[in-house]
């Protein structure tokens, strides 16, 4: 009996640890820093040659430890930080109060429009019961895609759930990515057609956070020819409405957008665990923080013309994979990006899958699916620090030489 005792204490400590990740959060000391190194080199190289990711095996593999970990973050407290903050604002909302004006430690960034969207989930305890909405979502939109993509059920979950830990930050945060995972699955479906009303689609995933706006601005550089007047005043049309409802919040959210003063606002923001941009990073680094806006202005602008020059040298000619990868970029190059934003990222990458060779895929699945849970299993236990965290950006990136190698793909001229 304490045999079993011991082994569910060690289990119950593991999982603990890993849902917390709190070694993340510890102090760096060169020592620490000398073996992560290390461990992380050893890891790659020794798991890199690993038999199994060749086989099946690796896609049951990599979906067990995406759902272990996923699952994890939400058997211990605290977790649906942002559910609650969200509904919270909700409940001022509904008692009067600009919740734009509000000193709280978090500020709503959404635009005035989410405060009657939210205001419905939370109608619903979206609080307690976002896991079961996304894990409902999640499955709903593995099927699409596995009708929509020709890929199989089993291989479409697995990078769902457990590619670049988005659906552990989901879970973990609660954050609201409903609109966002609807609106760019219906964009990519209608991108695929090159139909009109993918541009009105992008719109709507670009209006929760408006820096994916620049989605919509690129697939009308890419398909102008295709998109006519009517889809163009109905898309201005779709815009305007979407801005005048709660106009009486508007001003408020203008003002707060420019003057923001909350940790969650990017003039506050702070390259963390939480919050492992490539802007921020560059920020903390060369502490620039009193030069933030003129740094985040030529950021963007900086995005911009990369992912413009990207479009000149693009391996592929259908617009609903040259649209794809641009998304993916915005997601991981957005200035403020949050892990959470990862879920978006993989399913900007479907069309992708496609036509990725069967070799290639399985690697995709063992890198960007096993090893970055097996990294955050390792992370959450041993003391690595902040920031040795950024490593979920650095997987982010290394999967742009996937996105973009013609060799991986079985291509149609």
């Amino acid at each position: 009996m304490e045999l079993i005792q011991l082994i569910r204490e060690s289990i119950s400590s593991f999982l603990f640890f890993i849902a917390m990740g709190k070694s993340y959060y510890s102090a760096s000391k060169p020592i620490y820093i000398a073996i992560s190194i290390l461990l992380y080199c050893g890891l790659f190289l020794l798991l890199s040659k690993t038999y199994f990711k060749e086989t099946r095996l690796n896609i049951y593999i990599s979906l067990a430890t995406g759902l272990l970990i996923a699952f994890a973050s939400v058997r211990y407290m605290p977790f649906g930080g942002d559910a609650q903050i969200y509904c919270n604002y909700i409940k001022m909302d509904i008692s009067g109060q600009n919740i734009y004006s509000a000193t709280e430690k978090y500020s709503f960034n959404y635009p005035p429009f989410f405060v009657i969207v939210l205001a419905q989930f939370c109608k619903y305890n979206y609080e307690s019961i976002y896991p079961i909405i996304y894990l409902i979502l999640i499955s709903i939109v593995s099927i699409y895609f596995t009708k929509e993509y020709k890929i199989e059920f089993i291989i479409s979950a697995t990078l769902l759930t457990s590619s670049f830990l988005g659906l552990r930050w989901i879970f973990k945060t609660g954050n609201f990515l409903v609109w966002e995972i609807i609106f760019l699955s219906l964009a990519l479906f209608f991108s695929k057609r090159n139909a009109n009303l993918t541009l009105i689609f992008l719109l709507l995933f670009g209006f929760q956070r408006l820096w994916f706006l620049l989605a919509a601005i690129f697939w009308y550089i890419i398909s102008k020819e295709k998109i006519n007047n009517s889809s163009l005043i109905s898309s201005f049309i779709l815009l305007l409405s979407l801005m005048i409802v709660r106009f009486d919040l508007l001003t408020s959210y203008i003002i707060q957008l420019y003057q923001g003063n909350t940790l969650s606002s990017v003039w506050n923001g702070a390259a963390d665990h939480n919050s492992p941009s490539i802007f921020l990073n560059f920020i903390d680094v060369f502490n620039l923080h009193d030069r933030l806006l003129p740094l985040l202005l030529s950021y963007s602008i900086l995005v911009i013309f990369f992912i413009s020059k990207y479009l000149i040298n693009n391996i592929f000619i259908q617009n609903d994979h040259v649209i794809s990868q641009i998304i993916f970029l915005l997601i991981i190059l957005n200035p403020t990006f949050k892990p959470y934003l990862a879920i978006l990222a993989t399913i900007s990458l479907f069309p992708l899958f496609e036509f990725m060779k069967k070799d290639y895929l399985n690697n995709f699945i063992f890198f960007y699916c096993f090893l970055i849970n097996l990294f955050w299993i390792v992370g959450s236990i041993y003391p690595m620090g902040y920031p040795f965290s950024i490593f979920q950006i650095v997987f982010l990136i290394s999967a742009c030489i996937v996105v973009n190698k013609k060799s991986y793909y079985i291509l149609y001229d």
